[in-house]
């Protein structure tokens, strides 16, 4: 058949609507095959899955887009430059470049008069017609009478035809062509032989597909049997960062995948010539896998292969599992076997998945979790610290290797460390210990429900509270703890952990009176103009609202009179830090209240009156009580808990860590300058330069105090911090798939890696040059990081395999950073006592001997191990020999210390 006989039927078809050739339009299948068609093409690119509305019309030239974009063909942001056929398709049109692209290999034509008509409605007739053209079906079309006939009847034996009745002659959907375009991407293409007479066959070829051919992606269909670091079984060798399905491994750069462990999926990938491999696109789950999932806490029991839960109505209902299933444990798969002590946890889920339709599971998957409601933060370190337990905390590092560390919101995205507030839930799941690798998976939850508690039902299994009209089950832990704030009719906030259980109840925002710290304030312009304050509260959460419309400060009430409100906390702030301030600067703690609308609407600064005169002991009154004592390079004595003598710190002393309005560096609207800390932050004879404030005449200490902070990153960082003790240096790729150098060392007891920078690092001492790739085993050493997380700089302190000390810090000096080389005369329960000397026979008199606390981290060095991964690990100070026990065998110790007090301990044998 000629191209111009070919044209002019296609140019018919687009003209002439058509009587459906089936009776209605129902859809067979549920609506999740629409949603999984559009996730399915949003990944490869064919249409935004935020843009989509499944009930809107398909216009033409959209239509004919995607088809453009399902060939492999990008969209071009430059005017089309080819030959123009349509009078209303210019070059500078959008769809320009689809549409007669599209004409050029025959898949389209126009109407009549010369015009394509892009922006109307494409019907259910024209959409097969293309779609038949674009998978090489015109051929049998024609061949089975052609348009319109023969069309619907070839579409009729394709797989695609499946997934619906088709209305011919109605506009088609967004919802309908996604379905057909995910159908006509897996769809078996028609490949036509040609000879000099023509067509001499037409086969179809299995497996010769638009993904295969056009887009290059291959799939794979199979049980997932390995995760980033875990496999269903055998050792765990699948590298980080990949999925294996089949035998295959794939990258799967930062998607969530470990929920599709032990399932049966089919996977789309890309293969590429990087070394990464196979990229996967695409996974889902196959519809032969069925799930049981329950509460840990409705398992009754685990026993002889069966699992008995509470299930629907609150009835008992048993589950079978085969006795050689794997168990994957939060996670990575563990070699204990399944039984009920596995389950304890704060919270979690159990799902038994049987992945190949015989309705008894052959991977039980356990994730049990413990809720850390986050009260402090400290970010050079990536610690978390728990609200209700002051010494409950955990580091989640994402970029150390070990522990394994990921974080992600309540919708599984990967999210950064400084993602997380105060105040947030994070539902924390670990690995048990048989793991080849520790492996935290970190779920952060903002998730609250605030109102009025209206109702209260416990029994054994737990509490149930009714706010507002929703029903919340608190965890144990949060029972435990928030009793006293559980009363029926009072204001609440619960803050719902990972799977929806309360993990903290506090009263809601009233006009409760408390301290928080003024950062900004701004009125924006326009008719309606409001003035927006921005404030920390003492649990360190940010907040921007505006005054309330009567607001009192140091009792004197503006209504409405914001340049007023302005000039007045202006006048405070210059009163505390003086008149260096920059403008919109209000810096100033404060004791406030906000009313039920979330406004504040009482402020106490540290003036008694609004003409200015500073608030003091001797003229309190009423609401009116707030005042500060400054002080400037005062050393804080922590066994009288107080600055310099006079400041007294309780452990109830609230401390905020802000930035001085006379730094001109610091951005004071920037939340990183702004932190807050507890009494445990201050050390012995450092020196502090901030505020002290008071609100009762009856206390002795203060109630808040403000510390000079900066939120400077990168550097040496606190010479608190124990120096690093090397394992190795090894080529290896950064999350840019870039070779980098890595260097693994231990720090604070765990084995940690970071990227070099580069590669020529180098230190120099006594003349001496090293290269970070001439670290031995054993070094100890020190290093700083810069902006981006990466090794660029170290310091050689201390080499094991010669018992070298490199003078670098001071050695004789008590209440400063020290480094020294001793023997151990003594290790007892509660310290040890040593001697600084190199000569181990010196501790037979005991003249010189000092004292330490068993506090600091420490670490083991082993020379005469054979492997360099076996020459350290941490121990505890309890591991050190005496000489009072061993005589010259005693111990060997690298101290590293400030105040006396040791921050970490070498022992080397």
């Amino acid at each position: 058949m000629t191209r111009k006989l070919l044209a002019l039927i296609l140019a018919i078809s687009f003209m002439f609507t058509l009587a459906p050739s089936f009776a209605g339009a129902e859809e067979v299948k549920a609506i999740t095959d629409e949603e999984a068609a559009v996730t399915f093409l949003n990944s490869l690119g064919i249409i935004d899955a935020k843009e989509y509305d499944g009930s809107k019309t398909v216009s033409r030239g959209e239509f004919v887009t995607s088809m453009y974009r399902m060939l492999g063909f990008k969209d071009s942001e430059q005017a089309y430059s080819g030959n123009v056929y349509f009078s209303d398709v210019d070059a500078q049109n959008e769809y320009a470049s689809a549409v007669y692209t599209a004409y050029d290999m025959n898949l389209i034509s126009g109407f009549f008069d010369g015009t394509f008509r892009p922006d109307a409605a494409i019907t259910g007739t024209e959409a097969i017609v293309v779609l038949a053209r674009l998978l090489g079906y015109g051929y049998r079309a024609e061949a089975k009478g052609g348009y319109p006939a023969g069309y619907h009847t070839v579409f009729a034996s394709m797989d695609m035809s499946d997934c619906f009745y088709l209305d011919y002659a109605s506009p088609l959907t967004w919802a309908q062509a996604a379905v057909l375009m995910r159908g006509a991407l897996e769809e078996d293409k028609d490949v036509q032989t040609y000879g000099k007479d023509g067509i001499i066959s037409s086969t179809i070829e299995k497996g010769v597909t638009l993904l295969s051919e056009n887009l290059g992606i291959e799939t794979a269909e199979g049980i997932v049997d390995g995760v980033d670091i875990t496999n269903l079984r055998g050792d765990n060798t699948t590298p980080p960062r990949r999925i294996r399905v089949d035998g295959k491994e794939i990258y799967v750069a930062k998607d969530d995948v470990y929920g599709y462990l032990g399932y049966a999926v089919k996977a789309y990938y890309k293969s590429s010539g990087h070394s990464l491999g196979r990229r996967l696109v695409y996974i889902e789950k196959d519809d032969i896998n069925n799930v049981y999932e329950f509460d840990t806490k409705d398992v009754v029991s685990v026993e002889s292969g069966v699992v008995t839960a509470y299930g629907k109505n609150n009835k008992k209902e048993t589950y079978r599992y085969e006795t050689y299933a794997a168990i994957i444990y939060n996670g990575v798969t563990t070699a204990d076997g399944f039984n009920k002590e596995l389950l304890k946890g704060e919270n979690g889920r159990l799902k038994l998945i049987d992945n190949d339709g015989n309705r008894i599971a052959d991977v039980v998957v356990i994730d049990v979790y413990e809720n850390y409601v986050v009260s402090r933060i400290n970010r050079d370190e990536y610690i978390i610290y728990d609200y209700y337990e002051s010494g409950k905390y955990v580091a989640l590092d994402l970029e150390k290797d070990e522990p394994y560390v990921l974080l992600y919101d309540k919708n599984g995205k990967e999210i950064s460390f400084g993602s997380i507030g105060n105040m947030s839930v994070v539902s924390v799941a670990k690995s048990r210990k048989d793991a080849p690798q520790t492996f935290i998976r970190g779920y952060v939850s903002t998730e609250k429900i605030t109102g009025t508690l209206e109702a209260k039902s416990e029994d054994s299994t737990g509490c149930v509270l009714t706010v507002g009209g929703v029903e919340v089950e608190l965890t144990a832990t949060c029972l435990k703890y928030a009793e006293k704030e559980i009363n029926i009719g009072s204001d609440i906030e619960i803050g719902l952990d990972i799977y929806g259980y309360g993990a903290y109840v506090e009263p809601a925002s009233s006009d409760a009176e408390q301290f928080g710290y003024l950062i900004g304030v701004n009125t924006e312009s326009g008719l309606k103009a409001e003035t927006y304050v921005k404030f920390m509260d003492d649990k360190g959460n940010f907040g921007i609202t505006t005054f309330a419309d009567n607001l009192t400060i140091d009792d004197k009430v503006y209504k409405k009179d914001y340049e007023a409100v302005k000039t007045v906390l202006n006048k405070s702030s210059e009163a505390i830090f003086g008149d260096d301030i920059v403008d919109g600067c209000i810096a100033q703690a404060m004791r406030y209240s906000v009313n039920a609308e979330g406004k504040i609407n009482f402020i106490d600064t540290v003036f008694n009156s609004y003409d200015g005169t500073l608030g003091a002991p001797g003229n309190m009154s009423g609401r009116n009580t707030l005042y500060m004592l400054s002080y400037e390079n005062l050393n804080y004595k922590q066994n009288a808990m107080s600055l310099g003598g006079q400041v007294l710190v309780s452990n109830d002393t609230k401390v905020f860590r802000v930035p001085m309005p006379n730094d001109d560096t610091v951005d004071f609207l920037d939340e990183d300058f702004y932190d807050i800390s507890q009494r445990t932050y201050f050390q012995d004879n450092n020196n502090y330069t901030g505020i002290a404030y008071y609100s009762k005449d009856d206390a002795a200490a203060a109630q808040l105090i403000t510390l000079k902070n900066s939120a400077g990153g990168g550097g040496w960082g606190s010479t608190e911090i124990p120096f690093a003790y090397f394992v190795k240096a090894s080529k290896g790729f950064d999350e840019n798939e870039e070779v980098v150098t890595k260097v693994y060392f231990w720090q604070y007891g765990k084995l940690q890696t970071v990227n070099c920078s580069k590669d020529n690092l180098t230190f120099t001492v006594g003349g001496e040059t090293f290269d970070i790739k001439d670290l031995k085993c054993g070094d100890m050493f020190r290093y700083s990081v810069d902006g981006k997380g990466n090794l660029d700089a170290f310091v050689l302190v201390y080499r094991a395999e010669t018992d070298t000390l490199y003078p670098v810090y001071p050695t004789g000096v008590y209440d400063t950073p020290r480094m020294v080389k001793a023997y151990v005369y003594g290790a007892y329960d509660d310290g040890f006592r040593f001697e600084v000397t190199d000569d181990v026979t010196d501790l037979e008199d005991g003249l010189y001997l000092e004292t330490a606390r068993n506090i600091g981290s420490v670490m083991i060095y082993d020379k005469d191990a054979v492997n360099d991964d076996e020459k350290l690990k941490p121990a505890t100070h309890s591991d050190m020999v005496g000489y009072d026990r061993a005589g010259e065998d005693c111990s060997r110790v690298v101290l590293q210390q400030r105040y006396c007090a040791p921050i970490g301990i070498y022992i080397v044998k």
